[in-house]
């Protein structure tokens, strides 16, 4: 009997020690793996859209881009742009609507820049009467990376 009280106590004292390993151990968890960095946009092209008269001219105020903007419109549009203060001022003579007019760099990534019409006023067929801006839309397009 003594050795069956023995072995008892031993197999006992194997259950605690076990026990207690097994509360000592350090429990494995799962590591996602790192979330990829966000993708931004490049630069922006901006198109102004005017769903009921033509547009002969528009004067435009841009801030918050890096560099210089880049002119898009060509051809019978003429254009001029000058720094005023902390953002650039673009004038463009002749027909604008639906054109790709600027490209420019955000300063900082993943805001774009904000682009505000100042003044607009209807082509020939207008008679150059002034088109008030809350008729215009501006259009930007995400350009790359």
């Amino acid at each position: 009997m003594a050795s069956s009280t023995s072995s008892a106590r031993a197999w006992a004292m194997g259950a605690v020690v076990g026990v207690v390993l097994l509360g000592c151990s350090t429990p494995t968890t799962s590591v996602d793996p790192p979330a990829p960095p966000p993708v931004y946009p490049t630069s922006y092209v901006m198109r102004i859209a005017s769903p009921l008269q033509a547009v002969g001219s528009v004067l435009i105020a841009i801030a918050g881009f890096a560099g210089e903007p880049v002119v898009l419109a060509g051809g019978s549009v003429r254009v001029r742009f000058a720094r005023a203060g902390a953002e650039w001022r673009g004038l463009y003579i002749g027909p604008v609507a639906g054109l790709e007019l600027v490209q420019v760099r955000p300063a900082v990534p993943g805001s774009p820049p904000s682009f505000t019409i100042l003044d607009a006023s209807g082509g020939v067929a207008e008679g150059y009467r002034q088109v008030p801006v809350s008729q215009l839309q501006i259009t930007l397009t995400p350009v790359g990376p």
